[in-house]
């Protein structure tokens, strides 16, 4: 009986344990095994910057660990039962798919362990030694604002162990390898071995945290339970945590202490019979003890929450599941909605919109797309990843969708395919509209379907005014949520009514607009239409670059005299939205920004008047038409006009768009007629040869590449390559730049094609190039992921690069004895028998041409140039000689910094330049005439990119690159007779500086005495550290910027010209007291500097007003005289006859259209035939 007990207990014990056997410690000798088997790795730089700041880490959200370990087994899980549905033998005799979480308080360990698909060696080194860059960086900006809970959401959830982890040992087993062990318990490197355990997991992997003294809570089996809870109550698969407990247990006494029982029962006579001798064999004493006994216990035994009834599932429950599924714990959702679809395509699905909207989410709108949705087919997670299923300006939606028809084994090219997905899209988008329609709307009927009984009870004890006033404190709170929904994903919104033409009017509803009625709060299409005035059969917009300014601008300012409301549209994405729109329930959308809006209520009287007022003012308007006639179409009598003497429109059409149609051009090719090219020598190749191998590669038989460079590489690696350069850019080189970036290089292994898509052969800037790559020293088995880990790659992506610019250099170079290496032997004979002068104009000649071929390659590359003097530090120098500027010595025609240098003059140490919007206002700017004048030359940058170009570039060959249009910049050649003269006219004109550094204070910084102007009274530059005028109107230029806000720029430098006439009568007026008109005239000359100094001006509206009171001065006119109506005879019309004519022919003037009131003549025969 004993025996059985005792194999029972054991039997109990391995049940109670669990199906998976879990991986025991260490011993000392397999840990010295380890120790030297183990492979030393450096982290990545970013991996290594972000371990450093979370080992060192202060947060104390240090609980989100666990959360991301298991949504981590989660995925894998998901990865090998999605494997499991086409290989259902991947499993093995591992058929439990869970995870299971144990701690040892004496050890202080936490290990999260699943029987997902594992990793290989070449895996863990990877995936837990290398993160895309991207990710840390965005995480790593995220943190600065102390949010480390949004880990997940970077892909670097992992790393999180380090919040609370000293050490993490990770071993992990895949089908395709054997076990692994990797460990890190530094911020810069970690080891990998191979586990002297050998395969204990079986399939799947184990993480192990070895606590911080300061997380040594996460030991005790409460707080993981409660975090489980927290964090993971719907994870789809069983998550079981080993616990502890103490049962009661019945065990035999020991001889010993039977004997000391009976020793104390020596007074009591036993008489003993033979029945009680063999009962005293069979009979033992027991006593009951208590033993700590361990067992797994599932923690979230709740339903998949979508598949459950809405009834069942509390507001509470919709928000934890949020929480798991976005992976952050911080914040509830905005909304969601939980549906059942039936009809066509039968599906369930739980949609979330989130509170805040994606910080990058317009960073790459119109890349590859992909949503936040995941797709179960029966509870099989298929997909996380769509690039339909949800138009893009839904993206930013998150949730799942689950359906019992789709087939289990399809993939997710297919998936897009699938008829049934695009019902699904249908469905799922009407959904999400509905939710925003609710969000947006707001009736008495949806407050009285709240809470009826208890609403009655509430209201019956008010009175009808406190029920009005809890009515709109409700609905100003509904708006109020509504709006804040609108800051966040307004633009989405706004995008939707561009590009989803069959949604477009229930879109429209949702958006919101401000308005000349109420310019601090939004208003709807619906609402506006409330206030429309009797007859108004028009929605009016203007659209600009802030509310302020539209709100002032004279072009509204007669249909708001009239009581019109105008929509104020202030973000850039605005009025691309109304030109799709057109029209709302029948009320077309007029902007009035336009040539041809007509004001309304025009009545004959005015359209009279108008006409008188157009013969009277003809003179005048002919006259500056003709004056304007480069930039202005026509002058013409306003309408609209109330207190402003001038406003300038669009026409109708304005700028006409164009669009390009490209063809599709196929033709057979027969690609293998001999053996590959680029194993040939060069010298059995022809030219010919080339541009043929060209046109297959680059699938474009229309055109011949611009250049190719053929070679072989030794040393290190060996491998030939032939990269070609094509004569034209493509045209969507530059629409997702930062996005996901390959090349068109093919590399062949032994001559087999291993990868058409590479992330990191070449840097972004020559993405290009085409060409092959081929190596015999390459594994043929290596995928396209291992690829980039290789050393081997970066040998050659180095190499190819070399060759490429060298293949530039030497397009971009033309001396004497390139010219003498072609051809010697041809080329002396020709030349003997030409004279000197002959001789030196063939070279110029085709030194022009060759100099006109750069230029070509300029105009289509020039911009990656530029960008790979940005990006790429090793090359700055060699990519700095072979990039071309515009000049003020020649403003037509291209130079180098080379020839820039040869131009110089003596002593000087520096490159001068100015950026701008174009050359010619760069050429006329009054910053560089004193220079000019002097002699200098200065490059002309007129490419957004130009200034950022120059500042990484900071020097060529040893000479300094100046930004002329830096308030700190200083005039070369100053002497001391200059300086001394420079000093006494800082003296002279203090009290006008001072006063005016004063009157500007709110943005000018100082006002200073100018060396550099000659004609002009006055400049605007930037502070040495500010933006100059340039950057900052490419800043202000970003229209897709994710949320809206103010430019902060810094305050300007002021300097003026002491020699202009202009300045001295301020100066004087300034001594004598300056009056308002001084004042007046102070800030109109500093705003008209800042235009002609490539800035705009704050506040248009005001500069204006300055200027039209300043003008009517100028013309002898009362500075504030009100506009008075111009009285002008208007002439009586004559009465025509309402009688056809008669003509002397006989013909008459028939009426053939009463309502149009037109004639035609028609002879009086055909006239009896009708």
């Amino acid at each position: 009986m004993h025996t059985k007990q005792k194999a029972f207990g054991l039997l109990l014990l391995f049940m109670l344990s669990g199906i998976q056997v879990m991986t025991q410690d260490l011993t000392e000798e397999q840990r010295k095994l380890l120790e030297q088997q183990q492979e030393t790795h450096e982290f990545q730089a970013e991996t290594g910057r972000l371990m450093d700041i979370l080992i060192n880490s202060l947060y104390t959200q240090k609980e989100i660990f666990l959360r991301e370990l298991i949504s981590n087994a989660a995925d894998a899980l998901d990865k090998i039962r999605f494997l499991s549905v086409k290989n259902p033998e991947i499993l093995g005799d591992k058929t439990e798919l869970a995870i299971r979480i144990e701690i040892n308080t004496e050890e202080k360990t936490v290990s999260v362990t699943d029987s997902g698909i594992g990793m290989t060696k070449n895996d863990l080194i990877s995936n837990l030694g290398t993160i895309a860059k991207s990710g840390t960086t965005q995480f790593i900006e995220a943190i600065k604002g102390g949010n480390v809970n949004l880990i997940g959401q970077f892909g670097v959830g992992f790393y999180s162990c380090f919040l609370a982890g000293q050490k993490v040992t990770v071993a992990s087993k895949n089908t395709d390898d054997d076990q692994y062990i990797w460990e890190s318990q530094a911020a810069h490197s970690f080891a990998i071995s191979k586990d002297p355990r050998g395969n204990t997991l079986g399939r799947g992997t184990q993480v192990t945290i070895h606590l911080k003294q300061d997380a040594v809570e996460f030991a005790e089996e409460s707080t993981i339970k409660e975090l489980i809870k927290k964090y993971s109550e719907f994870i789809n698969f069983p998550i079981y945590l080993k616990v502890t407990r103490e049962v009661s247990k019945q065990v035999e006494e020991e001889p010993e202490q039977q004997d000391q029982q009976e020793n104390t029962d020596d007074d009591e006579v036993k008489v003993k019979d033979d029945d009680d001798d063999d009962a005293d064999t069979k009979k033992k004493a027991t006593k009951t003890i208590k033993e700590k006994v361990s067992e797994w216990v599932q923690i979230n035994e709740n339903k998949a929450i979508w598949l459950r009834s809405k009834e069942e599932i509390s507001d509470d429950d919709y928000k934890k599941f949020y929480k798991v599924l976005s992976k952050n714990s911080g914040e509830d959702p905005f909304n969601w909605v939980h549906f059942k679809a039936e009809g066509e395509v039968e599906f369930t699905s739980l949609i979330y919109v989130p509170k805040r909207a994606p910080s990058d989410m317009f960073d790459n709108y119109y890349g590859k797309q992909t949503t936040n949705l995941k797709l179960y087919v029966r509870r099989v997670l298929i997909s996380e990843e769509f690039e339909d299923i949800l138009p893009r300006y839904l993206s930013f939606v998150k949730g799942v969708i689950d359906s019992d028809e789709l087939p289990l084994n399809v993939n997710r090219e297919t998936l897009q395919q699938l008829k049934m997905l695009k019902v699904i899209s249908r469905k799922i988008v009407k959904k999400i509209l509905e939710l925003f329609q609710d969000a947006a709307s707001y009736d008495d009927e949806d407050e009285e379907d709240t809470e009826e009984g208890e609403e009655d009870d509430n209201m019956a004890e008010t009175t009808p005014e406190e029920q009005q006033r809890l009515k709109d404190e409700k609905r100003k709170k509904k708006i109020d949520e509504y709006n804040e929904f609108w800051k966040e994903y307004g633009k989405n919104i706004k995008l939707g009514v561009i590009e989803d033409s069959s949604n477009r009017q229930k879109l429209a509803e949702l958006t919101r607009w401000y308005s000349s009625k109420n310019s601090t709060e939004l208003t709807s299409f619906d609402d506006y239409i409330e206030r429309t005035k009797p007859g108004q059969d028009s929605i009016y917009y203007l659209a600009g670059e802030n509310k302020e300014q539209l709100l002032a601008s004279p072009i509204i300012q007669g249909l708001l005299k009239k009581g019109y409301e105008v929509l104020l549209l202030d973000d850039p994405v605005d009025e691309f939205t109304f030109q799709h729109l057109n029209e709302y329930k029948q009320k077309k959308l007029v902007n009035v920004g336009k040539g041809d809006f007509k004001q309304p209520e025009d009545n004959d009287e005015q359209r009279k008047k108008q006409k008188a007022l157009k013969k009277v003012f003809q003179p005048l308007t002919d006259w500056w038409r003709k004056l304007l006639s480069e930039s202005v179409d026509s002058v013409i009598i306003s309408q609209r006009l109330i207190d402003d003497p001038i406003i300038v429109v669009s026409s109708e059409s304005g700028k006409k768009a164009t669009k390009t149609i490209k063809e599709k051009v196929s033709e057979w090719v027969q690609i293998n007629e001999n053996k590959a090219i680029w194993l040939r020598p060069k010298e059995e190749i022809s030219d010919d040869d080339y541009k043929k191998f060209y046109k297959v590669l680059s699938k474009n038989s229309g055109e011949d590449p611009f250049n190719w460079v053929h070679f072989k590489a030794e040393g290190e690696v060996e491998f030939t390559s032939l990269i070609y350069v094509p004569k034209r850019a493509p045209s969507d080189m530059f629409d997702n730049y930062y996005g996901k970036q390959t090349t068109n290089l093919k590399l062949y292994v032994r001559r087999v094609l291993i990868s058409e898509e590479f992330e990191d052969i070449l840097p972004r800037y020559l993405s290009f190039v085409k060409g092959v790559i081929d190596s015999d020293e390459l594994p043929l088995n290596v995928n396209r992921e291992t690829l980039q880990q290789l050393k081997m790659l970066k040998v050659i992506s180095r190499k190819i690069v070399k060759k490429i610019l060298e293949l530039f250099q030497d397009a971009a170079s033309y001396d004497d004895e390139d010219e003498e290496d072609t051809e010697e032997g041809e080329e002396d004979d020709n030349m003997a028998e030409t004279t000197p002068e002959e001789q030196q104009r063939l070279k110029d000649e085709k030194r022009k041409k060759k100099i006109d071929e750069y230029n070509e390659f300029w105009k289509e590359y020039g911009k990656n140039i530029k960008l790979g003097v940005i990006e790429d530090s090793s090359n700055r120098q060699k990519l700095a000689e072979l990039t071309r500027w515009y000049s003020s010595k020649n403003s037509t025609e291209l130079t180098s910094f080379d020839d820039y240098i040869e131009r110089t003059k003596p002593g000087q140490d520096s490159i001068y330049y100015l950026a701008g919007e174009n050359k010619e206002q760069l050429l006329a700017s009054p910053i560089i005439q004193g220079l000019l004048k002097k002699g200098y030359e200065v490059l002309l940058l007129d490419d957004p990119v130009d200034e950022f170009t120059f500042q990484h570039l900071n020097e060529y060959k040893q000479k300094k690159l100046v930004n002329v249009g830096k308030g700190d910049f200083k005039q070369p050649e100053d002497n001391d007779e200059q300086r001394k003269k420079q000093k006494a006219l800082k003296k002279v004109f203090q009290p006008l500086t001072d006063w005016w550094r004063k009157l500007l204070s709110e943005s000018v910084d100082s006002v200073i005495i100018s060396q550099r102007l000659i004609d002009d009274p006055i400049i605007v530059v930037s502070s040495e550290s500010g933006y100059s005028a340039n950057m900052e109107r490419i800043s202000k230029a970003q229209a897709y910027s994710s949320k809206g806000g103010s430019h902060q720029f810094g305050k300007k430098i002021v300097e003026i010209n002491p020699n202009h006439q202009a300045i001295q009568e301020l100066l004087q007026r300034v001594k004598d007291d300056p009056d308002q008109e001084t004042e007046e005239m102070a800030r109109v000359l500093y705003e008209a500097a800042l235009v002609n100094s490539g800035y705009s001006i704050p506040n248009p509206e005001k500069f204006a007003s300055r200027f039209y009171k300043l003008f009517n001065s100028a013309l002898g006119i009362d500075r504030d005289a009100p506009v008075k109506e111009f009285e002008v005879e208007i002439e009586e019309e004559p009465e025509t006859s309402s009688e056809p004519p008669q003509s002397e022919d006989g013909t008459k003037w028939e009426k053939v259209n009463t309502d149009d009131a037109q004639w035609e003549t028609v002879s009086n025969d055909k006239r009896d035939d009708l």
